[in-house]
């Protein structure tokens, strides 16, 4: 068995069959990706054995012998192709229910199989997933913010005012009006220093609740039986250490510089001074104003955004055979933004009141929802829902397609 978990990757080129066929590499005319193809493997090691004698480890058997260990070895490394992952997840769950009569080597099999699918597209070393969540953060940010600005402008004008803006479009034209296009970038420093890091801390904390997860922290057999639950639990864990370590305090500067354009003296002269100044106004509590929002809309977020994708990509792979290209990942990651944005806006909605500056008339987060339900209704929870679909749909799948795209380089530049 330690045998054929060495050899089942051998001479492997270290791309899957679509980087071949997307490339038009060569290598797949051979069968796609001839490297790919497991019976490669096992031919190459026993070739390598029988060339060069002081590699043989089978001169000791007999013919018998031989063949048994051959028969063996083919029968675990073929159980590693992964067209294969899915129906071999169904036959671990039965094996698992009824452990007695079972062959030797299926058990084995199951085994070597269990090992190799932990070894997902996915990054294990967390310094991988933070440097590219970080990359894939700061263009996406770049792409997005000007529907972000005007998302957080329609929540900060509430109806007691009356409103200033008719809607999405008219607020991006009454601000490109009064300020030129560089208007629908205010603030776009602040969000921008702060979504490197968050989408940094987003995708490390995932892989990191992820790995423990599969490392046993719930049991030994949770991660292998419930997929589904372990992708909303790393996605739940990610959505709160980003809340605490890099959104709430960058969000609540954020909104205050978008807040603060609105009124007729402006106080804040650049990102610095802002920062400055609300420190020394409030202390550093001022930088986390709505935190408990901040964590229910974050932490909901991610769990379903990271359930929603890992579920697709997962039925893709079954469907396919292989996983999504960029295409599928873009549609799939809008698809997991649309429905994180449908899951939780009246959070958003709650979590921009409680950070904005006129955040001392609420007591808490509790408050805030109950004052806007009693005094705006049920529809005003849902304020900005259009901009922010657009501007989350768009910006999931950038991020994920980037995200994905980035971990391809760092892996042929420092393989696993």
């Amino acid at each position: 068995m330690l045998f054929a978990a060495a050899i089942h990757d051998l001479a492997h080129t270290g791309q899957s069959n679509q980087f071949h066929i997307n490339t038009k590499s060569t290598l797949a005319l051979l069968y796609n990706d001839q490297a790919v193809l497991e019976n490669h493997h096992i031919s190459t090691a026993f070739r390598i054995m029988k060339t060069e004698e002081d590699k043989d480890l089978t001169s000791s058997l007999n013919d018998a012998q031989y063949k048994e260990f051959r028969q063996n070895v083919i029968a675990m490394v073929l159980s590693t192709d992964m067209s294969t992952h899915f129906d071999k997840i169904k036959t671990i769950k039965s094996a698992i229910r009824m452990p007695k009569d079972m062959e030797k080597i299926r058990i084995m099999e199951l085994l070597l199989h269990s090992a190799d699918l932990s070894n997902c597209v996915k990054s294990k070393y967390v310094w991988k997933n933070i440097l590219a969540g970080g990359l894939a953060g700061g263009i996406e940010i770049c792409i997005t913010y000007p529907t972000e600005y005007v998302k957080t402008q329609l929540q900060l004008d509430e109806k007691a005012n009356p409103p200033k803006y008719r809607g999405m479009v008219d607020c991006a034209k009454q601000t490109v009006a009064q300020r030129g296009p560089t208007g629908l970038y205010r603030g776009l420093s602040v969000l921008l220093v702060g979504s490197i890091p968050k989408a940094a801390v987003r995708f490390g904390a995932q892989q990191w609740a992820s790995n423990k997860i599969q490392q046993g922290c719930f049991g030994a057999n949770f991660a292998a039986t419930n997929p589904l639950a372990t992708s909303l639990l790393s996605g739940l864990f990610a959505g709160f250490s980003e809340a605490i370590l890099a959104v709430c305090p960058m969000e609540t500067v954020k909104v205050k510089f978008i807040h603060d354009m609105n009124q007729a003296k402006p106080q804040y002269r650049g990102l610095m001074h802002g920062m400055r100044t609300i420190i020394a106004q409030e202390g550093f509590r001022g930088c986390y104003k709505g935190l408990s929002a901040t964590l229910a809309k974050q932490g909901s977020n991610q769990m379903i955004r990271f359930g929603v994708m890992d579920s697709l990509k997962a039925w893709h792979v079954e469907r396919n055979g292989s996983g999504p290209g960029i295409m599928y990942t873009a549609i799939y990651g809008g698809l997991a933004g649309a429905a994180s944005v449908i899951g939780n806006t009246p959070v958003d909605v709650v979590k921009t009141r409680m950070q904005g500056l006129d955040s001392g008339k609420y007591k808490s987060s509790i408050d805030c929802f109950m004052q806007i339900l009693k005094k705006e209704g049920p529809m005003a929870l849902y304020k900005g829902t259009l901009p922010r679909m657009s501007r989350v749909v768009l910006d999931v799948a950038l991020v994920f397609v980037i995200y994905e795209e980035v971990l391809k380089v760092l892996d042929r530049v420092a393989p696993e």
